[in-house]
């Protein structure tokens, strides 16, 4: 407990130096709001069109209207179809039909809901989603009669009708997600619980949120505002004026993959939140046994003013120790259970409307103090082989290299993937859009760009896009890089994708 009340202050004092934002721009009577109210998350934009999860619909705070006679359904169905080329240099005018590589990608998705209050104190919801291939493939070794409900098996040999014991094969499963299934229940409208896989977002952040403990998955930065899976969690909320506490319990997601559970295992996770205005402050801890303890500390400010609306957010966290698995200067592996890391990050968002042009920005900087302090050459080497770059090695190192490299490439080292990316301390985030360009509602631009501010790599994505109607739109983007062989976000130097659009939508 001393090391997380430790670490609390430190990055609350951390955190001090930064200027935040809220989206929330307008106060919250917490005893106007209905049942879903009390498990609203933090960090809604009040300014950037955003669409809402039916999970947290709002509805009228009265008995009528917050309960169904039978169950609700829903859902959203996307469909598009991409075509593009991609130049791993930049193509000289004489090399634009020559030395490229063409890209056809159709996508088709759905997600579908259920949503059902039997009474004014309960609720169930569920979702699931799918997308393109549909199936995921798996190789399985096959005993006599074995059988997966759904499952499409191909076997090494086809001519054979009665597996054997150990008979390798591939095994096509249905790939259906669950996105979130939970219900919500409460104590005299006092205390209120949702139990069940549900969305847990901590953290305000835009492109990069290093409080968000609890999502199961990174934003991307193509999506920013997308919904991120949660865990399978219980949560327990008890609003007090314009306050909220918060206190999420569950378990590692691997410990259910495995089924081999333990009360020890349980995540703890508090966070108090408060309206102060227009400001949004949220504190919280995390703690499990075989994770280092970490807290957080987030807050959002908004204001309107002549120049636009202005939205500024940061969030703080300090951890006791570190997960990851860190590359020491002579290729050995290393893991820090006691000493204190600090990431941080800060931004900014702004719109407003030009001679019927509508502008947003977006900024966002990110300190990784897990990252590795300079632009070193350790993870270059570490990456030789997949970016296809000359290792520099020092010869005194050269033997815990080999042995390294080789471990981590079979998959029998400490060190992960994981452990290898975001390798820098220090990234930059940024967007930017125009809507009703031209004073064409149908017609829009937008851009966006990730960088590593450490070795000066990443990439600039833009696109312009035009609504011919209801059901049919296009967009035509390009991708420019700015990286070399060996850095965080080498690739493809330039590419330009045409996308069209087809139906979609929610029902």
């Amino acid at each position: 407990m001393k090391k997380i009340l430790t670490i609390l202050l430190l990055t609350s004092s951390f955190f001090l130096f930064s200027q935040e934002d809220d989206f929330f721009s307008d106060d919250v009577d917490f005893e106007d709001m209905n049942f879903d109210d009390m498990f609203g998350e933090e960090g809604d934009d009040t300014f950037l069109e955003v669409v809402e999860d039916q999970s947290d619909e709002v509805a009228a705070p009265s008995s009528e209207l917050l309960t169904t006679n039978g169950v609700e359904f829903g859902g959203t169905f996307s469909s598009s179809i991409s075509a593009g080329v991609t130049y791993s240099d930049f193509p000289g005018v004489s090399d634009i039909f020559k030395d490229y590589d063409d890209t056809f990608t159709p996508s088709l998705s759905a997600t579908l809901y259920f949503n059902a209050r039997p009474t004014e104190d309960t609720r169930f919801f569920g979702k699931v989603s799918t997308d393109i291939p549909f199936y995921k493939s798996a190789k399985v070794l096959l005993a006599n009669e074995d059988y997966v409900p759904g499952a499409v098996y191909v076997a090494e040999d086809p001519t054979k009708t009665n597996y054997r014991e150990g008979t390798p094969a591939t095994v096509s499963i249905p790939e259906i997600k669950i996105e979130e299934l939970f219900t919500d229940f409460n104590y005299k409208n006092r205390v209120f619980f949702r139990v069940g896989k549900q969305n847990a977002k901590w953290g305000v952040g835009y492109f990069f949120s290093p409080a968000d403990f609890l999502s199961l998955e990174s934003i991307d930065p193509e999506n920013p505002t997308a919904d991120r899976e949660g865990p399978i969690a219980i949560k327990v909320s008890a609003p007090f004026g314009l306050n909220n506490l918060y206190t999420y319990i569950t378990v590692p997601n691997s410990v259910f993959e495995t089924g081999d559970a333990s009360v020890t295992d349980l995540i703890i996770a508090p966070m108090f939140q408060v309206l102060l205005g227009d400001t949004e402050v949220s504190s919280g801890i995390y703690y499990q046994k075989d994770s280092a303890p970490r807290a957080m500390l987030s807050a959002t400010y908004g204001t309107n003013t002549n120049y636009g609306q202005f939205s500024f957010f940061g969030e703080a966290v300090g951890l006791y120790g570190s997960d990851k698995t860190f590359i020491k200067e002579d290729y050995t592996t290393v893991t820090y259970d006691d000493k204190l890391f600090f990431n941080g990050t800060a931004g900014f968002m702004w719109s407003k409307e030009i001679a019927n042009n509508n502008f947003s920005l977006v900024g966002q900087y990110y300190y990784n103090g897990e990252g590795y302090e300079k632009n070193s050459n350790i993870i270059k080497n570490v990456m030789a082989p997949i970016s296809g770059v000359t290792p520099d090695v020092p010869v005194t190192y050269s033997g815990s290299y080999t042995t390294l490299l080789t471990d981590f490439l079979a998959g029998d080292s400490d060190l992960t993937f994981s452990d290898v990316a975001n390798r820098s301390r220090h990234y930059l985030g940024a967007s930017f859009g125009i809507s009703n360009l031209f004073d064409n509602e149908d017609l829009s631009l937008s851009a966006y760009t990730m960088m590593n501010l450490a070795d000066i790599s990443g990439f600039v994505k833009s696109s312009i896009s035009y609504t011919f109607f209801d059901g049919l739109s296009a967009s035509l983007g390009t991708t420019i890089n700015f990286s070399d062989r060996g850095d965080e976000y080498f690739g493809d130097k330039f590419a330009i994708d045409l996308t069209f659009n087809l139906g979609g939508g929610s029902f």
